[in-house]
């Protein structure tokens, strides 16, 4: 029997191991829906409709919903919090819970966010994810993450990993991407030469084994924006990424792909 579940905190960690010390490797916002692969007393193993990552998250940090539920929550039209902080209202018992930017909400017909066959009210904006991406919007929105923390496993603003940071800006204008940097190269269009990058590209790097360890966005200009200690934005050019403070390279270029 396939058992299905949502984050019901503001944003829970997933974990490698079922354990509180364990190492984070991802987030799941509130309303996250997944499927649950295995369950224990305190732990249960997911994997995320999202994305299709996979990790162990704590169990009072879930609660369980029926296939019809977690179908209706697939096939919304997901809408995301336009404030850095907003609150959600359950309509019938009035129980409210603080959200983050980057939060998909799934909204149903009636503008409303419906989870579990629960109505809450959003106090604040919100934006629809968009069926057509534009460069433009998603530059300015990584912007928004500028000196946001970086958090190894983290994807919000006030905590990322390079890979997390990627795709939560690529999900909120409507391209969904894998969750790791050596995962998402396996996607997207190859762009040959630096020359030839757009804005809104990714870029990869890897290590001296040749392995993917990091990503960022590419801005057009010579620059990119990237988590690296925090959110900044540095200059690339075809040998990879030029911090201008320690005047060096800190990041070998690997690989350009276009995902839209």
């Amino acid at each position: 029997m396939v058992n299905y579940g949502y984050c019901i905190t503001s944003i829970s960690a997933v974990r490698f191991e079922p354990s509180e010390r364990a190492e984070m490797v991802s987030q799941l916002f509130f309303g996250e829906i997944f499927i649950v692969l295995e369950d224990t007393v305190k732990w249960v193993y997911i994997r995320n409709e999202n994305d299709g990552y996979t990790g162990w998250l704590e169990r009072r940090q879930y609660a369980p919903m029926s296939e019809q539920a977690y179908a209706a929550a697939k096939g919304s039209a997901y809408a995301f919090p336009k404030n850095i902080l907003s609150t959600l209202t359950h309509d019938s018992s009035q129980k409210s819970i603080r959200i983050f930017h980057g939060t998909p909400l799934p909204f149903n017909i009636n503008e409303e966010v419906e989870i579990n066959n629960s109505i809450w009210r959003l106090d604040g904006d919100f934006f629809y994810k968009p069926s057509v991406p534009n460069a433009e919007k998603i530059i300015a929105m990584a912007k928004e993450y500028l000196n946001a923390p970086y958090l190894w496993g983290g994807k919000s603003i006030f905590g990322c990993d390079c890979s997390g940071f990627v795709q939560t800006i690529f999900n909120m204008n409507g391209i969904t991407i894998k969750r790791d940097a050596f995962l998402q190269a396996r996607d997207g269009e190859i762009v040959n030469l630096i020359d030839e990058a757009l804005p809104g590209d990714l870029i990869f790097f890897d290590n001296l084994e040749g392995q993917i360890i990091h990503v960022g966005i590419f801005m057009g200009n010579g620059q990119i924006i990237h988590a690296s200690g925090y959110v900044k934005i540095d200059a690339i050019d075809h040998l990879g990424i030029f911090n201008a403070d320690l005047q060096t390279y800190t990041h070998k270029l690997r690989v350009i792909k276009r995902y839209f």
